[in-house]
Formats: C-alpha cells, sequence, structure tokens
C-alpha cells in the first residue's frame, strides 16, 4: 500500500477551515467545487461547496476534506471523518475494499471515477469510515 491519509468533511465551513489549516501548517490547499464536476454535482444549491480540498502535511501524507452536500445524511463530530487507504494496485483496492466491507456496510462501490481513481466508500464491522483508492 502507497499511504494512508485523512478526509474530513464539513457541513459548509471546509474552505474556512483548510484556509485557517494553511496558515498552521505552512502549506497550500487546492480546491474543487461540487459544481465542477461533470455532472453539476448533488444539488445545483451545492454547487458552491468544496467536493475536494487537499494539503499536504510532510512529506507523505496529505490532508482532504468537503463539505457534506445537502443529499447527504447529516455529519456531527464523530462522523465527519474517513481513513482513506491508497493502494499501489487496483487489485490492491478490491482485496482491501473486499475484507473492509465484510460484515460492514458500502457507502460507495469500488468503481472508476470521473476523476480517474477506481474508488470505494465503506464503513467496517467496528463503525470506521474507509476509502480505498487506487489512481496510476
Amino acid at each position: 500500500m502507497k499511504s494512508t491519509d485523512i478526509y474530513l468533511f464539513f457541513n459548509g465551513n471546509c474552505e474556512a477551515a483548510f484556509d485557517y489549516y494553511q496558515t498552521v501548517f505552512n502549506t497550500t490547499a487546492t480546491y474543487s467545487r461540487f459544481g465542477d464536476s461533470p455532472d453539476g454535482g448533488p444539488a445545483a444549491a451545492d454547487s458552491h461547496l468544496i467536493m475536494n480540498a487537499s494539503m499536504p502535511l510532510g512529506e507523505n501524507n496529505i490532508l482532504m476534506g468537503c463539505d457534506n452536500p445537502s443529499v447527504s445524511p447529516s455529519i456531527s463530530k464523530g462522523n465527519n471523518f474517513y481513513v482513506v487507504a491508497n493502494t499501489s494496485t487496483k487489485e490492491e483496492a478490491t482485496d482491501i475494499f473486499s475484507k473492509l466491507s465484510a460484515e460492514g456496510s458500502v457507502h460507495l462501490p469500488l468503481e472508476d471515477t470521473f476523476w480517474g481513481a477506481y474508488f470505494g466508500m465503506l464503513i467496517d464491522k467496528f463503525g470506521i469510515s474507509w476509502m480505498v483508492s487506487f489512481r496510476e
């Protein structure tokens, strides 16, 4: 496996949080918005919200985040993060996803995405939220 990262979810203030984290960690964040997606995002009212924020922390770690779109269940402290498993191969992603989802619940099946990753989301049997991703 290449690395693991942390992915944070926010209720509409992701950009403000990452703007703040940039000053704390002396790094630069990049942003994409729901309105930037090919299908226009989950809801027109969410087009200004952050679909993905990303910033390096040290040499091998990335802090990522997004705003929770209005069509998703509400988030609160404690269920607002995912551990991201960045795999070295598509086969490794499939294997890890299969094992983690056993006795858990799949939120997004592992599939090819418009941003070029083989990607899926799940909650394992212990209640931990995971994103599994392979990108060449």
